[in-house]
């Protein structure tokens, strides 16, 4: 998990985001190609404060163009997380304060995890164990934005705006169906921008796509 605090100089504010939405689709486009379709929807997304979803085969560059758009947001807080099973629910709402369990107070640690940011890229955004997807129920949902601290015994609202993922494979248990402990289905429902990515075929572009991903890394 990794987090950034984006530097102001020609960047977009998220308030005049709209009226810049040309520039910033133009800056992408220029650099991921025939992405025009998740370029649009990601820009979008972020302006009216909506999660986005990018599902496709590797090498696509999917996290490389979330990254870079959530890159020009200037002043933003940008929380980076490589999901999978060994995912922590502290990895996203931070670690019990130690310092406070010693003065007989209960509280967490949420510098620099996801409750504490603008926008999240989360990469294979459905592999994370259920504790962590349940609790993005709330935490992905666009009219609550919220985390049900139970151990806290209230609901804590986070300043979240959007959530960038990228998937390699549709979520299993979509349709209605559970997996496991987590409703899929509602879960998949948070994100309400979804675009199927493809490889690109020109292989000069796509030799290009791929540097940009590495040189992100």
């Amino acid at each position: 998990m990794t987090t950034r605090k984006n530097k102001t100089t020609a960047k977009v504010d998220v308030k005049s985001a709209a009226s810049n939405m040309r520039a910033v689709a133009e800056a992408a486009n220029t650099r991921y190609f025939d992405m025009e379709d998740s370029i649009t929807a990601t820009v979008l997304a972020l302006i009216v404060g909506a999660n986005v979803v990018l599902i496709g085969p590797p090498g696509t560059a999917k996290t490389a163009l979330l990254k870079f758009i959530a890159g020009c947001v200037s002043d933003a807080k940008v929380w980076e997380a490589q999901f999978s099973s060994e995912m922590r629910l502290a990895d996203m709402v931070g670690e019990r304060d130690i310092l406070a369990l010693q003065k007989g107070q209960l509280d967490y640690i949420r510098q620099n995890t996801l409750v504490d940011c603008d926008i999240g890229v989360a990469d294979e955004v459905f592999k994370a164990p259920g504790q962590c997807l349940n609790s993005g129920l709330s935490l992905f949902h666009p009219e609550e934005r919220n985390y049900r601290a139970q151990e806290l015994g209230k609901i804590v609202k986070v300043p979240l705006r959007s959530v960038f993922g990228a998937s390699n494979e549709f979520p299993q248990g979509i349709g209605g169906r559970r997996s496991g402990s987590v409703d899929m289905g509602a879960l998949y429902d948070r994100f309400g921008f979804r675009v199927i990515t493809k490889i690109v075929q020109n292989h000069s572009k796509r030799r290009a796509i791929l540097k940009m991903g590495r040189d992100q890394r």
